[in-house]
């Protein structure tokens, strides 16, 4: 039963035929058609990609652009803290005089009612002097009335 190799070889010649023709036609071209739509896919996310990084760069220069101004920022902050700090010295400065000038005014204050209590004091005094300055011209009076003038006339 050997077949003769022609025969055999035109089988095996018409079996690699097909098998070349399903592999070309079946589904190697299902795979060139996955082939050409993930080429597409790719080619549309390298886009999108490119797309990302054209906005990631924008928001990197937005990011630059607002640290910048928060170092700025910060400065001026730091300019109005020096600045707070040289008025709170001027204010704590400022109430040690005014501290200073109400103990003078309460000095001044203890004083003047030490001086009002004397000079009432002095009034009275005076008062009673003048009573006794009137009493002993009364007085005066009353003896030069009696007794003969020599033509000198008291006041």
């Amino acid at each position: 039963m050997l077949r003769n190799p022609k025969v055999i070889a035109s089988g095996i010649a018409l079996v690699l035929l097909a098998g070349l023709l399903f592999i070309t036609f079946g589904p190697a071209r299902g795979a060139r058609e996955d082939i050409n739509t993930q080429k597409h896919l790719i080619a549309a996310q390298l886009d999108t990609i490119r797309v990302q990084l054209e906005t990631q760069k924008v928001q990197l220069q937005v990011a630059k652009e607002q640290l910048d101004e928060a170092r700025r920022t910060r400065k001026v902050t730091e300019q109005t803290l020096e600045e707070a700090r040289r008025t709170r010295d001027i204010a704590e400065k400022t109430l040690d005089v005014a501290r200073s000038t109400l103990l003078v005014a309460e000095q001044t204050r203890d004083n003047t009612a030490e001086a009002l209590v004397l000079l009432r004091e002095q009034i009275r005094l005076t008062r009673e002097l003048l009573a006794v300055a009137r009493e002993t011209l009364q007085q005066v009076k009353e003896i030069n009335q009696k007794t003969p003038s020599s033509g000198k006339a008291v006041p």
